[in-house]
């Protein structure tokens, strides 16, 4: 690949990697600030992430590539931008962890005001109590969900970026095994051409 053409391939991946990334902020704001809090977001997000993290990964196997007289302001913008991925992974994981505090939070105050009405051996509150049960079993489900949900987000985060660091691995294994034999083809047909002549 020409040198222009790297630079254009680089150019576009930032531009992908800076579309990927504002993508995933604005959908982090909407589960912070409450705006949407769905399970489809969540998925949207990690989704996001992970195709943030291939490029972030192509850029990263490109600045080598790029012109001397760029290649230190290349490192510099794919550094920021694959910080900024990290950054992002760590607030979906920050807000995953409070979530998770807060319903366990809501549940111990349920369990203590259960177990203090139960002291005071009210028969009038039976009801209330017994109502009080099935909504503290709820939030432990819903705590168990959101703790699974969260397990596997994250799984699946660092399982496709070992997928991603292997892939390009081989890939660029691949294409310098190639450059190496079209190397060597090359000299063969000219020592060939010598002895012709």
């Amino acid at each position: 690949m020409s040198i222009d053409a790297n630079v254009a391939t680089i150019e576009a991946r930032y531009k992908e990697a800076t579309r990927l990334a504002l993508e995933v902020q604005d959908q982090l704001e909407q589960l912070e600030t409450g705006a949407d809090t769905s399970f489809t977001v969540e998925g949207k997000i990690s989704t996001t992430l992970n195709s943030l993290s291939r490029v972030v990964e192509l850029l990263e196997s490109q600045v080598d590539a790029q012109p001397p007289s760029k290649m230190e302001l290349w490192r510099i913008r794919v550094k920021a931008i694959s910080d900024k991925c990290q950054t992002l992974r760590g607030s979906l994981s920050n807000f995953l962890n409070e979530r998770y505090k807060k319903t366990k939070q809501e549940e111990e105050r349920a369990q203590l005001f259960e177990r203090r009405n139960a002291k005071q051996g009210s028969t009038t509150r039976m009801g209330q109590i017994l109502k009080e049960g099935e909504s503290l079993e709820t939030s432990i489900n819903m705590a168990s969900e959101l703790t699974e949900q969260g397990t596997a987000i994250l799984s699946g985060i660092l399982d496709q970026n070992e997928r991603i660091r292997y892939t390009t691995s081989a890939s660029l294994s691949a294409s310098h095994g190639a450059s190496c034999e079209s190397s060597n083809a090359r000299s063969s047909s000219i020592a060939s051409s010598s002895t012709a002549a």
